[in-house]
């Protein structure tokens, strides 16, 4: 079974994720202050790397290539630019 936190904070980081870039930063900011941010990341050191992906990303819109819910958890991988 997985957990409703799992799919709701998986569904909202793919929104911020996919957000053009003029508007990333106001929804990848408010991503952290979810009430499932914690529940889904209790401690921070999975979440922040794709801060620095999406900081580092420029103009380039992220797009989910794959993700697995899980239990407590689901795993999402995120690819900014092409190939």
């Amino acid at each position: 079974m997985v957990l409703s936190y799992a799919f709701s904070f998986d569904e909202a980081l793919k929104e911020a994720a996919s957000t053009p870039p003029n508007e990333r930063e106001i929804k990848m900011s408010a991503l952290i202050r979810r009430s499932d941010a914690r529940e889904a990341h209790p401690s921070l050191e999975h979440l922040l790397p794709i801060y620095v992906v999406a900081g580092a990303a420029g103009e380039d819109v992220g797009k989910q290539i794959w993700t697995l819910p899980e239990g407590s958890l689901s795993w999402a991988q995120y690819r900014f630019g092409d190939v």
